[in-house]
């Protein structure tokens, strides 16, 4: 793995000036894909008539079958969408609820999501039900006692939305049990895989089939290909099991609205450009060239290990406090030392505002003082930052971290 590192960060659309740690929130796209993506943009700028009634659907098809031969899915079952947020509004808004039913997500439940879990309520009556996780954690069996307390206590639950790999914290959660623990309640399954594809194995037809029990199975899951697969923004997966498809509906309702087959009813969603759905293969092939996932997993996971390892023992702080087999492959979260410049929002009891956001001021300081691009943000109460790291990274950028925030609290400790 020696060609990793600094050698092949040229490989990527990034700027020179800064270094990037962040790959977690929006991803990275490769240069040989960003350069696929300006050639079908460039014909379907120059030769729209031909690119919209010739090439369009037929490349749109094609990055399908790969992308679903990449994440173990029959193609028919499978639609290329904006992102994870974009199939879960789909799969939400065409789910029939009434005020009987209840809708379960976590206190980590990634906020967009969240939104849309919110607009549904609002729309249908349908009430929103919380599992309320925090860390420490002590183990899987926790987690899965907490939803199975909660579902015990609600028995009106329709719907669990249940992520893969949390954002934040970015946990990997018992997904595999807590869906087996939903199909033994009736309860329908919508998997939120937005970190999964390019960190972890997916096997999503092997995933679906095991779950199956009487009528109720996983609807779907939804996973993004721009975050750890290299492609372009934005792009993501949806699979949907084939007895869920007649009623699924895409966002916008366009050309194909009664196609059988649910690719063209997502295919079509307007003229905008779609240029990034048509280099899905170019994504996956650099990913496979590069070695697969597990060349550039045991190369992100030593690295994170090690990185995380070095800012707790710069800072003085810690990791959250998670089993290992619970820990992300590619992320973490390292707890920041006190500065008093930057201070964590109070946590309030029964507020799920203040359990965990953004800390802007901070992130944008290491961005712009230090040309370092990480995620700052606050979480129960504390200061924490969440580093991600890829093939382009070495260890020297996290020690450039290190130090920049020593520099931050050393400027904080002459404050009055």
């Amino acid at each position: 793995m020696e060609r990793f590192g600094k050698p092949i960060k040229n490989q990527f659309i990034l700027s020179d000036l800064l270094t990037y740690m962040n790959h977690g929130s929006y991803g990275v796209v490769a240069r040989p894909v960003h350069e696929a993506k300006l050639r079908k943009q460039m014909l379907h700028e120059t030769s729209p008539d031909e690119w919209f009634r010739r090439c369009y659907r037929k490349d749109y098809i094609a990055n399908v079958d790969e992308a679903s031969r990449f994440l173990g899915a029959k193609p028919e079952n499978a639609v290329l969408i904006q992102n994870a947020t974009t199939g879960i509004n789909a799969v939400l808004k065409s789910v029939k609820f009434t005020d009987k039913d209840a809708i379960l997500v976590t206190s980590w439940t990634y906020n967009p999501v969240k939104n849309i879990v919110d607009w549904v309520s609002e729309h249908t009556g349908a009430s929103i039900v919380y599992v309320d996780l925090r860390v420490p954690i002590k183990d899987k069996q926790e987690v899965i006692d907490k939803y199975r307390k909660v579902i015990r206590e609600h028995s009106n639950i329709k719907l669990a939305i249940i992520d893969i790999i949390v954002s934040v914290p970015p946990v990997y959660m018992p997904f595999l049990e807590l869906c087996t623990l939903c199909q033994e309640n009736n309860i329908l399954v919508i998997l939120d895989g937005a970190h999964s594809p390019g960190q972890i194995p997916v096997h999503l037809d092997q995933w679906t089939a095991e779950f199956y029990v009487g009528k109720y199975y996983v609807i779907g899951n939804a996973g993004n290909l721009h975050k750890w697969v290299y492609s372009s923004r934005g792009c993501a997966l949806l699979y949907v099991k084939p007895d869920h498809q007649s009623y699924l509906d895409p966002p916008v309702i366009s050309v194909h609205y009664k196609a059988d087959d649910i690719r063209l009813r997502f295919c079509y969603q307007g003229t905008d450009d779609k240029t990034v759905f048509c280099v899905v293969k170019d994504a996956i092939q650099f990913y496979e060239d590069l070695g697969g996932l597990e060349v550039i997993k045991c190369y992100n996971n030593t690295l994170i290990t090690e990185a995380a390892a070095l800012l707790v023992d710069r800072w003085n702080t810690s990791e959250l406090d998670i089993p290992r087999d619970m820990v992300a492959p590619c992320m973490r979260m390292v707890k920041l030392p006190a500065m008093r410049q930057f201070v964590a929002v109070k946590e309030v009891h029964g507020d799920r505002q203040t359990l965990f956001g953004d800390m802007n001021e901070l992130t944008f300081t290491l961005m712009d003082r230090f040309k370092l691009v990480v995620l700052c943000l606050f979480f129960q109460g504390e200061l924490y930052v969440r580093i991600s790291a890829n093939v382009y990274n070495n260890l020297d950028d996290y020690r450039r971290l290190a130090e920049a925030v020593l520099q931050l609290k050393a400027e904080g400790d002459t404050l009055e």
